[in-house]
């Protein structure tokens, strides 16, 4: 079966910084696939490349074994939804209202919804838990609940591919064990494909069939969360001791770091968990 993604020899650099730097993999249709790697290593860019927001200056990226170059960005918004980390909101929008923008590649020659696009949205205020909030402006929300608005929107697309960037960035503890057996859900039942951009290892490690862990805008390593999460490869990418062990319940592994505290007098004393 062809993956739904194909990247190839990606490159792009914002004017003379390079920020991905030659990036080849795939995605499988139905995969969960993780992006991790510290910061400012193009996590984030690569998802604007694969939602066609930026182009590549090298290499082709292709959707569903069409070139993204040549498909229209309607025909892309139709495809892949995005949950961004954030959005700036300059009107009062409630949060339905919201959501329903996530209808418009569907209904682009309309001014009004149709009893679909309402029920889409409503069926993804449902999805994530907020639909008591629908009538809200999104300012009046905390940073949790407007996280939550975003996944809703990009639900209402209806997408085969989901773009997620830190999608727990703003989530107590258990809306983001909510968050991440909505994701589930969408992957197993709706067979909706995710590539989730993470910078908790353990959520990535229990949620993602695989992990692409980035470096310096190259591909470290590719694989198993078990092949990507080893001790020796985090140190050297994260420039930090990390422990590393199968978690009891799952196997899956477990990565904690190896804190350095500074004792009373300026000294530093190390403390494994």
């Amino acid at each position: 079966m062809t993956p739904l993604v194909e990247v190839s020899g990606v490159r792009f650099a914002y004017e003379t910084t390079p920020v991905i730097g030659g990036v080849s993999f795939t995605v499988a249709r139905g995969e969960i696939l993780g992006v991790i790697g510290p910061n400012s290593v193009g996590k984030t860019t690569l998802l604007r490349l694969l939602s066609k927001v930026l182009v590549p200056q090298a290499g082709t990226i292709l959707l569903a074994g069409r070139d993204l170059l040549r498909l229209r960005r309607a025909d892309v918004a139709r495809t892949v939804a995005v949950v961004p980390q954030d959005v700036a909101l300059a009107f009062p929008f409630t949060v339905r209202e919201f959501v329903l923008m996530g209808r418009y590649p569907h209904t682009p020659g309309r001014f009004f919804e149709a009893p679909e696009d309402l029920a889409a949205a409503e069926e993804a205020l449902r999805a994530v838990g907020i639909a008591a909030l629908a009538d809200k402006p999104i300012q009046a929300l905390a940073g949790g609940e407007r996280q939550r608005v975003l996944v809703a929107r990009a639900l209402a697309q209806q997408p085969t591919l989901l773009l997620l960037d830190e999608p727990n960035a703003h989530l107590d503890l258990h809306h983001q064990v909510a968050l991440a057996q909505m994701i589930q859900r969408l992957n197993l039942a709706e067979g909706v494909t995710v590539v989730l951009v993470s910078h908790d290892l353990n959520l990535a490690a229990e949620l993602c069939d695989r992990l692409l862990l980035l470096a310096e805008g190259r591909v470290a390593r590719l694989g198993t969360p078990a092949e990507v999460l080893e001790g020796p490869l985090l140190e050297k990418v994260y420039g930090c001791r990390v422990w590393v062990e199968p978690n009891p319940e799952t196997g899956r592994p477990r990565v904690q770091v190896h804190w350095v505290e500074a004792g009373a007098e300026g000294t530093v004393r190390s403390r494994m968990p």
